[in-house]
């Protein structure tokens, strides 16, 4: 929390407001326009939880930690709001209540595309397969486009860093829908 309240304050945040506590256990913002964003960025947890950890606060009941992030970072969105998140490629693919999550995703969102990252990137945290959800909350979108990347540079104990005109690259062509075929995603 002190970490959070000195970069908000360093940033020109004159009064800041920044609240400690598990953000999973709070009511959802709904759909209140005030309390809500323009745009959310997020590296949710990547883990199960407890069953007793599955939130009543969410449509959708699930003990993945991601659908929950999901949910919770979708009804935080203004209408036109943007969401980039990082979840593991399991996740996009796993049936139950993450396939529930999509599916809500689907229906009420509009779902971008996903764009694959390269394997270890989030190395030494974790080596497993990732990707980025890209959705706004606006009409649902007809098809999702997949996008994946894999050039990076190496660097010390097999960790993979995307360099910045990497990036850019890969941003470029997501928006210019260059080299991504549309496919549906359910």
């Amino acid at each position: 929390w002190f970490v959070g309240m000195v970069r908000i304050t360093l940033a020109g945040i004159d009064h800041p407001s920044l609240s400690f506590g598990d953000v999973l256990s709070r009511p959802t913002l709904g759909k209140r326009s005030r309390d809500t964003f323009d745009c959310v960025m997020a590296v949710p947890p990547w883990r199960r939880l407890d069953k007793e950890r599955s939130s009543a606060s969410f449509e959708i009941a699930t003990t993945s930690s991601e659908g929950q992030f999901l949910q919770h970072i979708a009804s935080s969105l203004r209408p036109g709001g943007r969401a980039v998140v990082a979840l593991p490629e399991a996740f996009l693919f796993s049936a139950g209540s993450e396939k529930r999550v999509r599916k809500l995703l689907m229906e009420e969102y509009h779902v971008e595309g996903i764009v694959g990252l390269p394997s270890n990137v989030f190395k030494p945290y974790t080596s497993t397969e990732s990707a980025l959800l890209v959705f706004r909350r606006a009409k649902p979108a007809e098809a999702v486009r997949f996008l994946r990347f894999e050039s990076v540079q190496g660097v010390g104990r097999g960790r993979d860093v995307v360099s910045g005109a990497t990036a850019l690259e890969v941003a470029r062509q997501f928006h210019e829908r260059k080299s991504v075929a549309d496919t549906v995603w359910a």
